[in-house]
C-alpha cells in the first residue's frame, strides 16, 4: 500500500490515541481529586508515569519494535491501551490505577515508535515530507481535541465513560489498521 493516504492517516490517527493516552488524563486533572480524595500529591503520577515509561525504556522500546516488527507491535499497543482504558473505566483503587498507567506508558511507547516508523515506509518520496509533518502535530491535536470535546465529555458522561471511549477509538484503529 505504498503512498496510501488512508493508511497514513490512519497511522496518524493511531498516534492522536496515542496522544489521548496523556491528554485524557491532563484535562480530567482537576476532578480526579473527587475519585481519590486519598490520593494528594500521588495524582500527579497519573500524568507523568506514561512519560517515564519512555524516558526509561525508550532505547530498548525502539529495538525491540524493531525485532517484533512494526505492524505487529502496533497492532499488539492498540489493542493493549484500549484494554488498558477499559480497566481504567472501572476507576480502580490508586495503585491499581497507577499499575494501568504503567502499562498505558509501553502502549504508548510502542506506537510512538512503530506509527512514524511505518509512515515514513508507507510514504512516497514526494508524500514523506507532508506525512511525517502530518505526524509531528499528533501531540498537539489530541490536546486539543480532548481540551474542546473529552472535557465537556467526562463533566456530562463521567470520567468511566470518557476512558471507555478511548478504549473504543484504540480498538476501532486496530481494527482498521
Amino acid at each position: 500500500m505504498r503512498g496510501s493516504w488512508p493508511l497514513i492517516l490512519a497511522l496518524w490517527g493511531a498516534g492522536l490515541g496515542a496522544a489521548m493516552q496523556y491528554a485524557k488524563i491532563s484535562v480530567i486533572y482537576d476532578l480526579l481529586g473527587g475519585i481519590y480524595p486519598e490520593g494528594g500529591a500521588a495524582l500527579g503520577w497519573l500524568v507523568s508515569v506514561v512519560g517515564g515509561i519512555g524516558i526509561v525504556l525508550g532505547v530498548v522500546a525502539a529495538m525491540l519494535v524493531a525485532r517484533v516488527r512494526y505492524r505487529r507491535a502496533l497492532l499488539a499497543a492498540l489493542w493493549l491501551g484500549a484494554l488498558v482504558s477499559l480497566g481504567q473505566a472501572l476507576l480502580p483503587p490508586l495503585p491499581v490505577m497507577l499499575g494501568l498507567r504503567v502499562i498505558e506508558g509501553i502502549s504508548h511507547l510502542a506506537i510512538v515508535v512503530a506509527a512514524p516508523t511505518l509512515i515514513a515506509q508507507i510514504a512516497t518520496d514526494h508524500q514523506r515530507g507532508l506525512a511525517l509533518t502530518l505526524w509531528g502535530t499528533f501531540f498537539g491535536v489530541a490536546f486539543a481535541v480532548m481540551a474542546w470535546g473529552g472535557l465537556p465529555f467526562a463533566r456530562a458522561a463521567g470520567i468511566p465513560a470518557l476512558f471507555a471511549a478511548h478504549a473504543a477509538y484504540m480498538a476501532g484503529f486496530a481494527l482498521y489498521l
